[in-house]
């Protein structure tokens, strides 16, 4: 899957797109297939370095989610594949 990396703090030539492994979902986590997401004021911060000591680089940033449940890990009975969900990360 694609993904964009932020690969350094800085402006926006910090990101790099990439070509990563899909994830498989673990126990108690789902695989979220993504439709739409959004920037917002956090999302600066964190590519500024704001939060340096909670999001280790590289990494895959993106806050305020929206898509469809694709796979669930073991111990997951409160969401299927094909659910619609969204999201909004803590850090």
């Amino acid at each position: 899957m694609k993904a964009q990396i932020l690969t350094s703090f800085g402006g926006p030539e910090s990101f790099e797109l990439c070509e990563v492994p899909k994830p498989v979902p673990q126990a108690g986590q789902v695989l979220v297939r993504v439709h739409a997401t959004s920037i917002n004021p956090l999302d600066f911060q964190v590519r500024r370095g704001d939060y340096a000591d909670l999001v280790p680089l590289p990494s895959i940033t993106g806050h305020d989610v929206s898509g469809v449940v694709e796979a669930v890990g073991p111990g997951v009975t409160s969401f299927m594949p094909g659910d619609e969900v969204w999201y909004t990360p803590q850090i």
